[in-house]
C-alpha cells in the first residue's frame, strides 16, 4: 500500500510542510501536488462526487484508493508519523500560519484534540 500527502505546490509553506512530512515519515509518506493531472486522477477515485481543494491523504492499494481531508488527514499523520513527530508538523503549521484566511484550519489540531487523539491512537495499536 502507498500513502501519500496531497499539498498545494504552489504554495511556499505548504510545500516545505509537505517535505517535513515526507522527511519524518521515513519513505513512508509520498508528497503528490494538488496541481499534477496524476494526483487529480487519484482524487477523482478517492472522491466520486467531487473533492476540494485542501490538503489530503491518500491510500492506494492496486485500484483502490481512499482519501481523508481536514481532521481525517490529521489523525491519518498521527498514526502514520507518531505523536512526536506528528506535533512537530503540527506546531510547525500553526507558526508559519496555515490558516491564513483567520479561520480555524481543517488541518490543525490544538493540543486538548492532539492529546486525545494521540492516546486513542497509542491505545490502539
Amino acid at each position: 500500500m502507498k500513502k501519500y500527502i496531497v499539498f498545494d505546490a504552489n504554495c511556499v509553506l505548504c510545500t516545505r510542510l509537505a517535505r517535513e512530512i515526507q522527511e519524518k515519515s521515513k519513505g513512508e509518506l509520498n508528497v503528490l501536488s494538488i496541481h499534477d493531472d496524476g494526483t487529480k486522477a487519484l482524487l477523482d477515485t478517492a472522491y466520486p462526487d467531487g473533492w476540494n481543494y485542501a490538503p489530503h491523504f491518500l491510500e492506494v492499494e492496486q485500484e483502490n484508493v481512499r482519501g481523508w481531508t481536514g481532521l481525517g488527514v490529521n489523525y491519518q499523520l498521527l498514526k502514520a508519523l507518531g505523536v512526536r513527530h506528528a506535533w512537530h508538523i503540527w506546531r510547525l503549521a500553526r507558526r508559519e500560519g496555515v490558516n491564513r484566511k483567520n479561520k480555524p484550519s481543517q488541518f490543525l489540531f490544538n493540543r486538548r484534540q492532539f492529546m486525545k487523539t494521540g492516546f486513542v491512537t497509542i491505545l490502539a495499536r
